[in-house]
């Protein structure tokens, strides 16, 4: 006979330590609406808005099920409002089902506070003691109007309302009217993400008129005594985000569902343990190995068992069990065994305590088909435990199949008779450094883990190309490498040069180097975009002749000065002329403006961090960069660029500093050396510039790793 268990086993040390725990979590008691995807609030103080959820803008509420409602009324028989409020990773949803008999709608003109409305209030900003409206403070006034109106046709009135820029769609019900609104969680106002009790500003008004003008004013927030929560938004209440992974269907019983959220995480134990069996009768979610029990222990800062940094009461997983033992987390939807797709990440991180060995197992496709790798926790305390997933052995073979994994388990063994250890957030990465298992006194606080033991010396590289410029002086510059642009239309920075590939311009110096000369001259009458031009100079890239993607590239140099003077080894994506810029992807790898002599810049650009938003460091020395000859250089890999100067290593950008940006760096690129003449970033010569100046190329050279 099938049978089916549901259960959590909570330690709780001490009276006091079941107390704060209470506090620290909101009650389990669910929506006055009926909802049960997250919890009521304090009424008229907080609001509990489950995410994710999938709600669609259409009219259609029965995907509003679950959705905690807030009732407000005015009397018996008087206007009354059932509103709501969810999340998915787009959009915050808001949801008003009005109970009035009698609508009074555009008599007031503009005036939609005096007539049958609802007032949305959101405050973005993060400072919820805000006092006066700004950007990210808003009030979406929807007026009845909008019953009668295609959803395109939309009004939206109140203080900032439209800077919201909200979508509803409104209808005659059989009580009133009702109304959803979408707001973009990411706008021009504000980037507001939803996370597990994560705060907004939140406020709701209902008005209603009778007979003309308004004569019912319902207000949510207890803080707003006097209607005056549209000049003041410290008087709103809070909206706080309920992350809905684990969904309560009935008090005291929970409906799991195994998820991995946008940071990685997998399983931080704050939903406590939660076991049953699919049709198939396989165990899914928490389950015990042979010889162990699961329990949550709820852990205080600042207690033997406190985990680094730890500020507020949290859940960790204790793992009980006699010599051998373990756990497995069994992927379920609630119902039946599922695959998650790890195929983003390349390595999985956990909290271990307890001085405990054993190994970390990941499964997938059929639950015998297991992934392990032995790992030793041998210190005192806390160790964060990040294994890469290339270090997971199979004994057949088969390599992991990232794309559709069942689930993960640690089993340990113990000389002792009975054990016990700790798990928390267990969580996945991209790591760097796949070559071994990492032990830290610290979670990484990002989903990128960069290797900080790379340096300049640190890897072999082997050359695949270089340009020496060895030859007589006025040589022109080697046509296999290199192509030199012409044109003084500015080059989308108001530059003031001609480009040109006249030996004057760009030629070797007959002393081993490249000679770039920017001259106060127009020999040939050429046509700026600002006029007849001033300045000569020269551009030179390898497009279409010298492309190649990652590795080593590096110039020595001698760069020119002076106001206005903005000389640069650079590179662009080879897929310039089809996708553009800054699509193509943009690696400064020295760019020096006049007005810094004693300073450079490495940076990248691409969709959503160009121009004056690239993303980059600079670096300075006691001299001026023209006095001598540098070295400067990138060591370009698939998830991180690294910038030095003369093997000092002074600035990387990893996929933590795009922030979920496109990264726009895994593809061919190709050189580019150049000496501009004035642009909005170098202001413009004066007269303290000299002319001609020139910067000096003793070489470039592309390595790539010996190892590739």
């Amino acid at each position: 006979m099938k049978i089916k268990r549901l259960w959590s086993i909570i330690l709780i040390t001490s009276l006091l330590l079941a107390v704060l725990n209470f506090a620290h979590l909101p009650t389990n008691t669910y929506g006055q609406g009926g909802g049960n995807l997250a919890p009521d609030g304090v009424f008229g103080e907080t609001y509990y808005a489950p995410f994710p959820v999938n709600i669609e803008l259409d009219g259609k509420l029965d995907d509003w099920d679950g959705v905690p409602l807030v009732y407000l009324e005015r009397g018996v028989g008087g206007p009354a409002v059932n509103f709501g409020a969810a999340a998915d990773d787009e959009f915050l949803y808001l949801y008003g089902d009005i109970i009035d008999s009698n609508i009074i709608s555009g008599e007031h003109g503009e005036n939609y506070w005096n007539e049958d409305s609802i007032e949305f209030y959101l405050n973005g900003t993060g400072d919820l003691s805000l006092r006066g409206y700004t950007d990210g403070v808003v009030q979406i006034t929807i007026p009845a109007l909008n019953r009668d109106l295609r959803p395109e046709e939309a009004i939206i009135a109140g203080v900032r309302g439209t800077s919201a820029e909200a979508a509803i769609f409104a209808a005659t019900t059989e009580k009133g009217w009702a109304v959803e609104v979408a707001v973009p969680l990411k706008s021009s106002i504000w980037e507001i993400t939803p996370k597990h009790e994560a705060e907004i500003g939140f406020q709701v008004h209902l008005n209603a008129a009778s007979e003309f003008n308004r004569d019912s004013k319902l207000i949510w927030s207890v803080f707003d005594t006097s209607d005056q929560s549209y000049q003041n938004p410290s008087l709103f209440g809070k909206l706080i985000f309920y992350e809905a992974a684990a969904q309560p269907v009935a008090s005291g019983v929970y409906q799991f569902m195994s998820a991995l959220d946008d940071e990685g995480l997998l399983d931080d134990f704050e939903n406590g343990i939660w076991l049953d069996y699919d049709d198939a009768d396989q165990p899914i979610g928490l389950v015990p190995s042979e010889n162990s029990a699961l329990a949550i222990r709820q852990v205080l800062p600042n207690t033997a068992l406190a985990l680094p940094d730890q500020e507020e009461v949290t859940n960790v997983l204790a793992v009980q069990y006699e010599a051998t033992g373990g756990m497995q987390h069994r992927f379920t939807d609630g119902s039946d065994a599922i695959p998650l797709d790890w195929s983003a990440y390349n390595a999985i991180g956990f909290w271990m305590s307890g001085g405990t060995s054993g190994t970390v197992e990941l499964m997938a496709g059929d639950p015998t088909d297991i992934w392990t790798y032995s790992f030793e926790n041998v210190a005192e305390g806390w160790q964060y435990i990040i294994v890469p997933f290339n270090l997971f052995q199979n004994s057949a073979g088969i390599l992991l199949p990232l794309s559709t994994v069942g689930g993960y388990g640690f089993e340990f063994t113990s000389t002792d008779e009975t054990s016990t250890a700790y798990v928390d957030d267990v969580k996945l990465f991209m790591v760097e450094n796949t070559s071994a298992a990492s032990y830290l006194t610290q979670q990484p606080s990002a989903a990128f883990v960069i290797d900080d033991s790379i340096n300049w010396e640190s890897r072999e590289w082997t050359l695949v190309w270089s340009d020496e410029f060895e030859g007589e002086a006025n040589t022109p510059i080697n046509a296999d490498n290199w192509t030199c642009e012409i044109g003084g239309h500015g080059w989308g920075n108001g530059e003031m040069e001609y480009y040109t590939d006249r030996v004057e311009n760009v030629s070797l110096d007959g002393s081993g180097n490249l000679a770039i000369v920017a001259r106060a001259e127009n020999p040939g009458d050429y046509t700026c975009h600002y006029g007849r031009c001033a300045f000569t100079s020269a551009r030179c890239i390898t497009a279409d002749k010298v492309e190649f993607t990652y590795g080593r590239v590096e110039a020595r140099l001698k760069i020119p000065y002076g106001q206005g003077i903005w000389p640069a080894f650079w590179m662009l994506g080879a897929n310039f002329d089809e996708v553009g810029w800054p699509n193509s992807g943009e690696i400064d790898i020295m760019e020096n403006v006049g007005y810094e002599p004693r300073t450079v810049h490495g940076t990248v650009h691409g969709p959503g961090y160009s121009g004056a938003s690239g993303i980059g460091g600079g670096y300075s020395l006691e001299e001026d960069f023209s006095a001598d000859f540098h070295v400067y250089a990138i060591e370009w890999d698939a998830n991180v660029i690294r910038w030095y100067v003369d093997g000092n290593l002074y600035n990387s950008v990893s996929l933590n500093d795009l922030r979920n940006r496109e990264r726009v760096f895994d593809h061919d690129f190709f050189l580019l050396l150049n000496v501009a003449v004035g642009g909005g970033w170098p202001g413009y010569p004066d007269t303290t510039t000299e002319f001609p100046q020139t910067l000096l190329v003793d070489y470039v050279r592309v390595y790539q790793l010996a190892s590739n």
